[in-house]
């Protein structure tokens, strides 16, 4: 019986060890595991010659060290305090695998924080990347490398500088600051902070940033550019200039290879070829054909030696077309959301042409304002419900309700053309139900009706007016400032003689019938047609009532 109680005592034991070994975390193993002082001691693998005492161990000659899984070589080398600090000299070489490589003339390094401090000659080499740089400091627990006294990235074609900077090795990210330029053999990126992805070669900045490219030029503080893709974000006081349009607003969005944008709050585009400026806070562009379409405040400006025009919407839309007879009406914008932003995509550049056609002119273009037009110019006035105008025969049309002031002349119709000569108006057509009305005073308006009528121009100012089919005329006649009399008739056409803007012959052809009465005969406002309605009220004074 004793011999079997001590046999249960040795089958409970060996139990017991099974059980506790079963118990014990594996994470409490593991983390005893990495305490183990030796997984912080540096290895020598060789050494020409190496003596030492204490804790200290001098070598040199094709010295070759590790540390777990990386390894060191240099000319010479001194392992301090049990051999976790390495201070190393001439031809450094740290390596993990066949990936990371850093080179350079003098190394110090802790095993313990396994910080390592290169100087001299400095040269990274992280797969297809490599950092230049004097002074640099390598965390090869978090695989970072930081430098402060200026460095040079090679990736690929990107060449980067900055005087401050942070590599990454996973990700394959580097932030940079002070003075940071990326040149690539098509662009060249300036900003006073920058990230960049080498595997994606996109940068992110922020800070004032430009863009300098063969075509095209690009400032922002803040947004990214993919240089692979030539696609770029840009934000905060946004400007982009492709050589022929400025482009600028507080978002913008471009794709160089597509050729197409958009931008959004406060957007200005400038056409350098034709001194023409689109304002709006919504906007998309596209480079070929050249279309562009902007809503929200949406404003057309265009001036000369002589002339201004300014013209409110709220939408504008712009292109050059192959035939602007056939050609389709503006395409809807589409909403796309990306990672970035919210971005407006125009519709297939195809819906701009007529079918077939397969060429664009930039003399041919074509231009459509849409609701609630309003325009001021420094010769004439209108309002109308919306607007289109073809660069090739130079007419714009206004339709909708249109109403033109021109000095002391107001002109309506069911639609009006206007003939653009040179930047001037040649003359204007009013078709259907036209009317002109000039105030003589504030009670008494000349007025001239009839189904179609034609406005002569010289030197952006009125001097003849034809009015064809069914005219009326009301006409009060001033002599030395003194009423006299008021001619009332009707006939076949009228051809009106303007001075300065105002009325000073009438002819009246085919079948002339009216009267000539006493100015008082009749109240002023019996003196009027039932389609009369003076619109003074909602004539824009300024540039600023365009937005009235």
């Amino acid at each position: 019986m004793q011999f079997r109680h001590r046999g249960m005592a040795k089958l409970n034991y060996a139990w017991l060890t099974i059980l506790l070994a079963l118990l014990i975390p594996s994470q409490f193993l593991s983390g005893q595991e990495k305490e183990r002082p030796e997984k912080r001691i540096v290895s020598i693998l060789h050494s020409d010659i190496g003596f030492g005492e204490g804790g200290t161990r001098t070598l040199t000659g094709n010295v070759r060290l590790k540390h777990k899984e990386m390894f060191m070589n240099c000319d010479s080398a001194i392992l301090t305090e049990n051999s976790t600090i390495v201070k190393a000299y001439g031809n450094i070489h740290i390596f993990r695998g066949d990936t990371l490589h850093l080179y350079g003339e003098y190394l110090y390094y802790n095993s313990q924080s396994e910080q390592a401090e290169v100087k001299d000659s400095v040269l990274l080499i992280d797969r297809d990347t490599r950092l230049y740089t004097n002074h640099i400091y390598y965390d090869l627990v978090n695989e970072t490398a930081t430098y402060n006294t200026g460095g040079k990235i090679i990736n690929e074609d990107n060449v980067l500088t900055s005087i401050i900077g942070i590599y990454y090795s996973i990700p394959e990210t580097a932030h940079f600051k002070d003075s940071v330029k990326l040149v690539n053999p098509n662009y060249t990126i300036t900003s006073d902070t920058l990230i960049y992805n080498t595997v994606t070669e996109t940068a992110f900045f922020h800070g004032e940033s430009e863009i300098f490219g063969d075509s095209l030029y690009a400032r922002c503080e803040d947004g990214w550019y993919d240089t692979r893709l030539e696609v770029s974000v840009l934000k905060k006081n946004a400007r982009i200039d492709n050589k022929k349009q400025i482009i600028t607003g507080e978002s913008l969005y471009y794709d160089e290879l597509a050729g197409y944008g958009t931008a959004f709050q406060d957007v200005t585009i400038t056409d350098q070829t034709r001194d023409v400026v689109i304002k709006g806070n919504s906007a998309w562009y596209t480079r070929n054909p050249e279309d562009f379409l902007i809503t929200d405040s949406a404003q057309f400006i265009q001036t000369s030696e002589d002339e201004f025009i300014y013209l409110h919407a709220d939408t504008l839309w712009s292109a050059a077309v192959h035939d602007t007879v056939h050609s389709l009406p503006a395409p809807e914008p589409q909403l796309v959301t990306e990672a970035a932003d919210t971005i407006l995509i125009p519709s297939t550049s195809e819906n701009m042409l007529a079918p077939g056609a397969s060429d664009t002119s930039e003399d041919n273009r074509i231009m459509r304002a849409w609701y609630g037009v309003r325009i001021f110019g420094n010769s004439l006035q209108a309002i109308c419900d919306s607007l289109s105008y073809k660069s090739a025969d130079s007419i714009v049309k206004l339709y909708k309700s249109p109403v033109i002031w021109s000095d002391n002349n107001q002109l309506t119709a069911d639609s009006i053309f206007m003939f653009i000569t040179g930047e001037s108006v040649g003359r204007i057509e009013l078709y259907n139900s036209a009317f002109i009305i000039e105030q003589v005073d504030a009670e008494r308006f000349n007025q001239i009706r009839g189904t179609n009528l034609t406005g002569y121009f010289r030197d952006n100012t009125i001097y003849k007016i034809e009015v064809k089919g069914n005219a009326e005329n009301i006409y009060y006649l001033v002599d030395e400032g003194r009423l006299v009399g008021v001619n009332q008739g009707t006939c076949a056409s009228i051809d009106i003689y303007l001075t300065d803007g105002k009325i000073t012959d009438i002819y009246m052809f085919q079948s002339p019938d009216g009267t000539l009465d006493p100015p008082l005969q009749k109240s002023d406002t019996g003196r009027r047609y039932d389609s009369f309605k003076w619109m003074e009220e909602v004539r824009p004074k300024n540039r600023f009532d365009i937005f009235r």
